[in-house]
């Protein structure tokens, strides 16, 4: 192993084509440029707080920090906020959040809300929700408190499966992948029957899910 690309950071997220990079130190956040190179580029943000969540989508990122989202465009270009979404209707910070570009995703006590130019909403309601994932427009969520998975889409939600202590997902092509702290398992759920495709035992518990590899998407 080389030597760490980000280093003392309290957070930190990368895009998915593994180009831009964005970290928070002693709550200040930093963005990298050219994050792939031997040349990066970090600037400051301009966001001071001590507790803040990254979500990217593509070249553009979302920045959650004390009741409110910084939403950013272009991070390869540009480096002021595009707009500024009010999460005041929260009573809590979000366990997750999602961003598909246009839409803020946080599960949060009381449920999974969307939080967009045109307002703030809840999804569906949730005991404990305690991760997202998203593609081509749908949402799935998983509720550790019962174990459900629900599968929302637009203003619809379904119950799409149940996996009890789930507590991080994923999307592969055609699973998605669910992190059990019950089971100390990740679990495969066929996206089109809803049926478990698969189970890979895990020696220890884990607390979230996080990607592997580069994608493009």
């Amino acid at each position: 192993l080389g030597a760490a690309l980000i280093a003392s950071a309290d957070a930190a997220a990368v895009s998915a084509d593994g180009t831009l990079a964005v970290a928070s130190r002693n709550g200040a956040v930093e963005l990298t440029r050219a994050f792939d190179t031997e040349s990066p580029v970090t600037i400051a943000l301009g966001i001071d707080s001590p507790d803040v969540q990254f979500a990217w989508s593509g070249h553009d990122l979302a920045v959650v920090a004390a009741r409110k989202a910084s939403i950013y465009r272009n991070l390869d270009t540009q480096s002021e906020p595009a707009a500024t979404l009010d999460l005041s209707g929260l009573d809590a910070a979000p366990s997750a959040i999602a961003f598909d570009g246009q839409n803020l995703f946080l599960a949060a006590k009381g449920g999974l809300y969307r939080a967009n130019a045109a307002g703030f909403s809840r999804l569906v309601e949730l005991a404990d929700p305690s991760a997202i994932a998203l593609r081509a427009g749908v949402e799935f969520v998983a509720d550790r408190a019962n174990g459900n998975i629900w599968r929302v889409s637009g203003d619809n939600a379904d119950l799409f499966a149940q996996v009890d202590g789930a507590v991080g997902l994923q999307l592969s092509a055609v699973n998605l992948l669910v992190a059990s702290a019950a089971s100390r398992s990740v679990e495969a759920i066929n996206l089109a029957s809803g049926e478990r495709a698969g189970s890979l035992a895990l020696d220890f518990q884990p607390e979230r899910l996080d990607p592997l590899g580069r994608s493009e998407e």
